[in-house]
């Protein structure tokens, strides 16, 4: 087996695109994906200290933590904080994802206020920009005691080629966080690993970090 590690993107041109937009997009310094390309990258830079993910890696679905807590306000769209019960979220990393299952929405948070120091009384959920909702599904309104699941996420860890059977393989994890009564920092928990293999012929190009002896 003649294997290529470290992978660090591939290329896809999307339907009704062509070679002519894939090499543009390589020579314009761009790393997300476009319109026109598709792209699965394992980041680069300097791991995040507690979900260990590069900069930039792409993320492949999620899962749900188990933990989970009932909305305490009614939110629309736009909203950008959202309670919960005092002291339910104790244990909560600082920063995360969480889901509604109905109507379907992801959210990333950044922050949470205990119910000591919120304006409500409340534990509270900050958002920090509207691009932060609907990171799944739609932004749309949620009432009091929907369902506040926390969710983690696969991202892309490495990505591999194998020469000789034209094969990808895409390296993903995700890691469970907590923190203690409130207190940071982020304590990362369980890690969790997950193989996922493709035909070569389904990528347009790749771009290496390095390349491993062979």
């Amino acid at each position: 087996m003649a294997l290529i590690k470290n992978v660090e993107r591939t290329l896809t041109i999307n339907a009704s695109y062509g070679l002519s937009d894939l090499l543009t997009y390589m020579g314009s310094g761009a790393t997300a994906s476009t319109t026109e390309i598709t792209v699965i990258t394992q980041g680069k830079g300097t791991p995040d200290p507690t979900y260990l993910w590069k900069p930039g890696a792409s993320s492949g679905g999620t899962f749900y933590t188990g933990r989970t807590t009932a909305l305490m306000n009614n939110i629309n769209a736009t909203d950008l904080t959202l309670q919960a019960a005092p002291g339910t979220l104790a244990e909560w990393p600082n920063s995360g994802y969480i889901y509604f299952t109905s109507p379907a929405e992801g959210i990333y948070y950044s922050n949470i206020i205990n119910y000591q120091a919120s304006v409500s009384g409340n534990d509270e959920i900050v958002v920090a920009s509207v691009s932060d909702r609907g990171w799944s599904g739609s932004a749309t309104s949620h009432s009091i005691a929907d369902v506040i699941n926390e969710i983690t996420v696969w991202y892309v860890q490495s990505i591999n080629y194998d020469t000789v059977s034209g094969i990808f393989n895409f390296s993903y994890f995700a890691r469970e966080a907590y923190r203690v009564n409130y207190l940071a920092p982020d304590i990362g928990g369980k890690v969790y690993s997950q193989d996922r293999s493709f035909s070569g012929s389904l990528f347009n190009a790749y771009e290496l970090v390095e390349e491993s002896a062979t």
